[in-house]
Order: structure tokens, then C-alpha cells, then sequence
């Protein structure tokens, strides 16, 4: 599996501080009255929602926004955004959240990279690996993305490899995610081979997958879910990468976990996983449901990024 449910970076000393900040940030907001604790709500659902797709940069991107806001303020703005914003940038800790989440965004980065090229040359991840866990976590990962057959994947299409780096900063560039169900950026694929388009698809998937799983193996959030929890759609074992959704009923685990995107479904002895890019919660008369939108990713995933087709039908 290309996910590790592992708490490893949690030993690094950038770990430690970015988890002590954010404590504090909480422990502090939650102790004042409702106008101070309304405006770090919306700064939190500001940072769920970028954690969806950034997993460690939610807190940078947010603050980034936060300063656009109060910048290009009109008259006719969103008050309630516009107040938070300028609270959040007057207040320090939200700033130094900004720029230790900056950094572990960019260490997670390297690291996935490393894995998915197998090079540990850059001296940040040298400095990671020779903490035990992480290490043993890289290996773990490092073996999963060798046996999901990506690269052989690569070394059968290698003369692709640097065909257009453009199309892939593009493609960051507009937080594309592959087989999620977004419409790719128009301009990207004017011009490009096929092969290529898929290659590149692969790899920015499979990193996706692989930094919200060091993401939330790190804050321990992974959200489990079986039929007690109310769970319906379709919940038999994926062949491959299954576009779709679900409805669930323990809507108090989303709650308090609101940053987490990533499921794991238990099906009687079975499970798999499931990476959300959208969910609505609906309480009626103290009774609540999500419905969760997103992918479905196989227990067994050997070979997988090997085959001619890796995504299938949700029929």
C-alpha cells in the first residue's frame, strides 16, 4: 500500500515544533470570547480546506490569502472574512504557523520525491533518515511505490520522462488532481503526447496519495468507518482507482477531525481506502449524515500503476 499509517516525522524536530505551535494557537483561541473564537473558526475552515489539497502548506496558503484579502479590501467584501483576515495577520502566532508549515510542507516534498526517484542525495532528508522511524517508514514507502509498478512504468516510457516540465508546473500551479474527476486545465494538454499525459498523471497522483498519508499519519486524523457508522454506496474491494461516493451517519469523527480527507472503509474483514476532495454534512432534528465525494484506492495495489489502465468504472 502507497499509504503508512505512521506517525514518523512526529520524531523530527520540525515535527515537534510545528505541533507545539499549533497546540498553542488552539489552547490559546479557545479560551477567549465568541468574537475572538468566531474569527479562528473561519481561519480553520479557511486551512481545512486547503489541507484537502496542500496536506502541511494549509496553514502557509491560508495566511497568503489572508494577506490578499486585506489588501485588495473593496466595499463590498465579505466583513466576516475581511475582520478575520486582519485579526489573523496582527496576531503573531498565526504568522509563525504560516512559516513552520511552510517549511514542513517543503520536507515532505523532498521526502516524497525521494521515494518516488529513490534518491536521498538532498541533506534535508539525510538529516530525516537518520531517525529510526522515519527511516523504517521511508523504506516501508519506498517498497510499496516499487511494487504499485510505477517504476516500471517509467522505465518503459523513460524517452517521455522530460518531454515538457512546463505541463506538470501547470498543472501544480492549478492544484490539479489526477482521477479525482477535475477538468484538467484546457491550455495543458494542447500539444501533448498521450503517453506523457499519462505519466505525469501517475506520478502527481501517486505523490498526492503519498504526502496526505504522511500528512495524516503525522496528526493521526485518518478517519475510520464501517457499517456501524452507517456507512452506504459502494462498498465493495476496488480493482483499481473507483471515482465516487458515499453517505455516512458518525458525522462527529469529520468534526473533530476536520483537516483529515483520507477514510479507511471496513467492510466485514475487508477495507480500503478512500481520499475525499469534497463532502456536505446535513443535520436534520439532531440526526446528522456526510456525504463524501473523492476516489477509492484498492487494499492491494501490486501492479497497479503498471497496468495499461489503472482507474475503473463505479458502475
Amino acid at each position: 500500500m502507497l499509504i503508512i499509517e505512521k506517525k514518523a516525522l512526529n520524531k523530527a524536530e520540525l515535527g515537534k515544533e510545528i505541533k507545539n505551535i499549533y497546540v498553542s494557537l488552539r489552547d490559546e483561541h479557545n479560551k477567549h470570547g465568541e468574537k475572538v473564537v468566531s474569527h479562528y473558526q473561519i481561519y480553520n475552515q479557511c486551512v481545512e480546506h486547503e489541507c484537502s489539497r496542500n496536506h502541511f502548506y494549509g496553514w502557509s496558503i491560508t495566511y497568503e490569502k489572508m494577506k490578499q484579502y486585506v489588501k485588495n479590501d473593496l466595499d463590498n467584501g465579505d466583513k466576516l472574512i475581511l475582520d478575520t483576515a486582519k485579526y489573523v495577520l496582527e496576531n503573531d502566532e498565526f504568522k509563525k504557523m504560516s512559516d513552520i508549515s511552510e517549511k514542513m510542507g517543503k520536507i515532505a516534498v523532498k521526502l516524497s520525491d525521494a521515494i518516488i526517484c529513490s534518491k536521498y542525495d538532498d541533506d534535508d532528508v539525510k538529516d530525516l533518515l537518520k531517525i529510526m522511524k522515519v527511516k523504517n517508514a521511508v523504506m516501508d514507502l519506498q517498497m510499496a511505490v516499487e511494487r504499485s509498478g510505477l517504476k516500471v512504468f517509467l522505465l518503459k516510457n523513460a524517452q517521455f520522462l522530460s518531454m515538457n516540465d512546463e505541463y506538470e508546473l501547470e498543472l501544480r500551479k492549478s492544484n490539479y488532481v489526477p482521477y479525482i474527476g477535475e477538468h484538467k486545465p484546457e491550455l495543458c494538454n494542447k500539444g501533448m503526447n498521450d503517453i506523457f499525459i499519462d505519466l505525469v498523471d501517475r506520478m502527481m497522483f501517486v505523490q498526492y496519495m503519498m504526502l496526505m498519508g504522511i500528512f495524516e499519519g503525522f496528526w493521526d486524523i485518518l478517519i475510520e468507518l464501517s457499517k456501524e457508522d452507517g456507512v452506504e454506496g459502494n462498498l465493495s474491494q476496488p480493482n483499481g482507482i473507483r471515482r465516487g461516493s458515499f453517505i455516512h451517519k458518525n458525522i462527529g469523527k469529520e468534526i473533530v477531525n476536520k483537516e483529515a480527507w483520507m477514510y479507511k472503509i471496513h467492510d466485514d474483514k475487508d477495507s480500503f481506502y478512500f481520499l475525499a476532495n469534497k463532502r456536505t454534512i446535513h443535520i436534520e432534528k439532531n440526526k446528522g449524515k456526510s456525504e463524501v465525494y473523492g476516489v477509492a484506492y484498492p487494499k492491494e495495489d501490486i501492479g497497479l500503476f503498471e497496468k495499461e489502465i489503472v482507474t475503473e468504472s463505479n458502475d
